[in-house]
């Protein structure tokens, strides 16, 4: 196999490394006036049914509620805490959920008192349902909305925060629709070396049923044409996959002599799926074993990293039936003065994106990109390129800047945010409230993007982690609230890229970070 000329080098260089630390992106659990030390009770928000208020709706708030102290408790109660005034923007949204800004306050009538005795370790469900005019909420927004436990003398023990985005429907002007592009990534970590085996068979239960990458897989084909999902996948994860199909050997060191495995039909069934799933689909392929490129060509090693890019949309292509192959760039329309200097644009093609580690690249990747790969888009992270100056708003995902070669480099910025929230429900065994928090915190930074602006469509591109392992049930819920919410409208990452004069669009800082 081609391929395998690589598998030295991308087990040493693959972009294995989780993205930069940032901050807190969850609604926390912090306590109202709570004593020092830890609270006697743990509570969570697990769901709030709909996901977005509307006039004239009940709006149901559920979550659990544990007792963490020794001896058992009676008199427990759960109430509701929001407010008629929306949060004003993202960075009051990030107060918030840290417990920073209690704009919030107790919802007279929202709440449920606890029968019996909680036992030590115990835990116990409940539901308030918030009626319709409990919370004076008029203009579209995101509003703030927590539930506190108290103790039988009503003294508040702790407090779990979340949001309620609000759509006024016919009571006030739509805002318009936000385009918002994902990309949806089939990638795992390297698996080969020069010998023809596997050095692991952790691979095995990521495909089966309930594994990550099957589940990634299963999710995206149900919303694959709905959502215009754009797939990003290792050509490497198709070779492992493709080895699995027979016999193979996984562990061989001295002389490549692993222990034999029988052909896995859960690896044929699994590439069956995903070719029929992605047939007709916009898809994209990172280089083989999804190398670091930034590190490769800080490195000097240029060739290789060509030689990952040629020979791993060659195998991609061979296995999924279709061309990944790059033609010569072409000037297109141009987006003067919208990009970093701004003139014309490559012609975007799928076949010619690239997304660097983390979303990160400084100008000399990108310039070494365009020259030697084919590259003219790439998807980084918003943090790579802030506007410039400093907006007010969420400016739209698209710009450009120069690629040293010719005309200039579509570029498509990630919101950096929304990638942190996915990231902190990156384990299957992460907790029902876990989830619920992340798909409630998607569903509010949407909303406020939005909002910031409502007269002026812009656009978002939502990059998860590049290996990213939800808990079950979340990426579906994502998907299903980006379709379901009516501020936002679904687009691949290359209608965002052939869009002439995307409105929204802000100056922005050339691209400088180091992976």
């Amino acid at each position: 196999m081609a391929a395998l000329g690589l598998a030295s080098l991308a087990v040493g260089l693959a972009a294995a490394g989780p993205a930069v630390a940032g901050p807190a992106v969850l609604a926390s659990a912090a306590a109202a006036g709570e004593p020092d030390g830890a609270p006697p009770v743990s509570l969570g928000i697990t769901s709030v049914s709909p996901a977005f208020a509307q006039p004239g709706q009940r709006v149901t708030v559920s979550g659990t509620l544990t007792n963490n102290s020794a001896a058992p408790m009676t008199g427990l109660s759960v109430q509701l805490r929001s407010s008629g005034t929306p949060l004003g923007s993202r960075g009051e949204l990030q107060a918030y959920a840290d417990g920073n800004d209690l704009t919030d306050s107790l919802v007279p009538g929202a709440g449920e008192t606890l029968r019996g005795t909680l036992r030590p370790g115990a835990t116990v469900n409940w539901s308030v349902v918030l009626q319709p005019g409990q919370i004076p909420m008029t203009a579209f927004g995101v509003y703030p909305l927590a539930a506190q436990a108290d103790n039988s003398s009503l003294a508040p023990l702790t407090v779990s925060r979340t949001f309620l985005p609000f759509w006024p429907g016919k009571q006030a002007p739509d805002p318009k629709p936000q385009q918002i592009a994902w990309v949806w990534p089939l990638i795992d970590q390297p698996r080969q070396t020069l010998c023809a085996g596997l050095t692991s068979n952790g691979l095995a239960s990521s495909i089966a049923n309930g594994g990550r990458l099957a589940g990634l897989l299963d999710v995206g084909s149900s919303y694959a044409t709905t959502a215009q999902l754009t797939w990003a996948i290792d050509p490497a994860l198709l070779a492992n996959v493709r080895t699995m199909t027979k016999p193979y050997r996984v562990g061989g060191t001295a002389g490549c002599h692993g222990v034999l495995q029988r052909a896995s039909q859960a690896a044929a069934g699994w590439l069956t799926k995903l070719k029929s799933a992605t047939a007709g689909q916009p898809v994209f392929v990172t280089p083989y074993a999804d190398v670091d490129a930034a590190a490769l060509i800080r490195r000097d090693m240029n060739p290789d990293l060509t030689r990952a890019y040629t020979q791993g949309r060659s195998l991609a292509g061979t296995i999924l039936s279709r061309d990944f192959s790059t033609g010569p760039q072409q000037a297109g329309t141009g987006t003067a003065g919208t990009g970093v200097t701004g003139t014309g644009t490559a012609t975007p093609s799928l076949n010619g994106m690239a997304w660097p580690a983390d979303g990160i690249a400084n100008y000399a990747v990108l310039e070494n990109l365009a020259a030697s790969d084919g590259i003219n888009t790439v998807v980084l992270d918003s943090s790579t390129m802030p506007p410039s100056p400093q907006q007010t708003y969420t400016p739209s995902a698209q710009t450009s800047t120069p690629d040293g070669e010719g005309p200039e480099l579509n570029v498509l910025l990630s919101d950096d945010t929304i990638t942190q929230v996915l990231g902190t429900a990156n384990t299957a065994s992460a907790s029902k409230a876990t989830a619920f928090s992340v798909a409630q915190r998607y569903l509010a930074e949407t909303a406020m993007i939005a909002a910031e602006r409502p007269e002026q469509a812009r656009s978002i591109v939502v990059a998860p982690p590049r290996r990213w392992d939800p808990p079950a049930g979340l990426a579906s819920d994502l998907l299903s609230e980006t379709l379901d919410a009516p501020w936002l409208r679904t687009v691949s990452l290359t209608g965002l890229a052939e869009t002439a004069h995307p409105a929204g669009q802000v100056h922005r800082q050339p691209p400088r970070a180091v992976s």
